[in-house]
């Protein structure tokens, strides 16, 4: 019995592993912002084989992702659960820290700006690729409970939108279509999201470019923004992620 328990150990420990990635972000509007961030999982291969060139393999993925700009910290710990390598369910809670009161894009005396963004999700991700076209669909629920036990409304500061006082639900969509090139991945991208309680929305459309050199993997972004707190402009973003240890997730 021991030796069958430990025969099965090592085939579990040979099926698992840790990742690691370090990434940065950066947007310019509506107004300048930047933060770092760092992210770790353990990958529980279910059946198949880890080939992402051939992905047709199934996995488990307990992760979490510490992020920072100084002034507005937060931490994302879930569970993603892939039937199949390109389809991707998860299941979260996020906490952000806000310690920041002087938004461009708010007034901060008639706004929320500091306290916690207590964030419960359900998340719907799946990519599919014909040839050199690639598909990219992320679909989100958050509910969201907000401290400080005022009525004002709460900055919602990454989408520059306003939420309901002491809770809100959020609906976040994001679509990417690409074409791949000996160069890199080049494509457009719409990120919308939907307050329900306040009604507020977030609109963000890109024409993109993403290359990978060694572990790092570099986009660059530009195009254009609007919510209903903030006048249409245009927006340049930049995001780089290093995978020091490679998982198993295709995004």
């Amino acid at each position: 019995m021991k030796i069958i328990v430990l025969l099965l150990s090592i085939s579990f420990c040979a099926l698992a592993k840790f990742d690691l990635s370090l990434g940065t972000s950066f947007r310019s509007y509506p107004s300048i912002g930047a933060e770092i961030n760092a992210e770790s999982g353990y990958n529980l291969l279910l059946w198949g084989k880890v080939n992402k060139k051939k992905p047709f393999y199934g996995f488990i993925r307990p992760a979490v992702t510490l992020s920072s700009s100084v002034v507005i910290n937060s931490y994302d710990a879930r569970i993603e659960f892939n039937p199949i390598s390109f389809i991707s369910i998860v299941r979260g809670y996020r906490h952000v820290a806000s310690k920041f009161n002087e938004f461009s894009f708010y007034n901060c005396e008639q706004v929320r700006c500091t306290g916690d963004l207590k964030k419960d999700y359900t998340k719907l991700k799946f990519a599919m690729g014909a040839a050199r076209i690639l598909t990219m669909v992320e679909l989100a629920m958050y509910n969201n409970e907000y401290t400080g036990g005022t009525d004002e409304k709460v900055a919602e500061f990454r989408f520059a939108t306003l939420a309901d006082s002491q809770n809100d639900s959020m609906y976040h969509a994001r679509y990417v279509l690409g074409f791949k090139h000996n160069t890199g991945l080049y494509g457009v991208m719409a990120d919308y999201t939907l307050l329900n309680g306040s009604g507020d929305t977030y609109n963000m459309d890109l024409l993109i470019y993403t290359t990978k050199v060694d572990r790092s993997l570099y986009t660059f972004g530009i195009g254009q923004f609007y919510t209903s707190q903030v006048e249409k402009g245009v927006i340049a973003v930049f995001q780089m992620k290093t995978k020091f240890i490679e998982g198993f997730s295709l995004f």
